[in-house]
């Protein structure tokens, strides 16, 4: 899961929601990647955060991140990244 820390709308921020994740026997196991512009990598990781990625960033920095655990968990799969999303953050 992608998580950004600053939420607009509803009652829940990224904290809440990464708290509520990794306090449940059901979903603790789903690995959480926080994308935010808040500067608090060491919050984020003592929460439970897989990684913590600080806008702005390369978009190849996401997927590194989610292909590194996946294949450190003996898993295979494929990132795919939509095309306006590509044009919207070229470098």
């Amino acid at each position: 899961m992608v998580l950004d820390i600053l939420l607009e709308e509803g009652e829940m921020d990224g904290w809440a929601i990464l708290r509520e994740l990794k306090g449940s026997a059901d979903l603790n196991e789903i690995p959480v990647f926080v994308s935010t512009a808040l500067d608090e990598r060491e919050k984020g990781i003592s929460l439970g955060a897989k990684d913590y990625l600080v806008k702005p960033y390369k978009p190849s920095q996401l997927s590194k991140v989610i292909m590194h655990t996946l294949l450190s968990n003996g898993k295979q799969g494929h990132i795919l990244v939509p095309q306006a999303f590509h044009e919207e953050n070229k470098d």
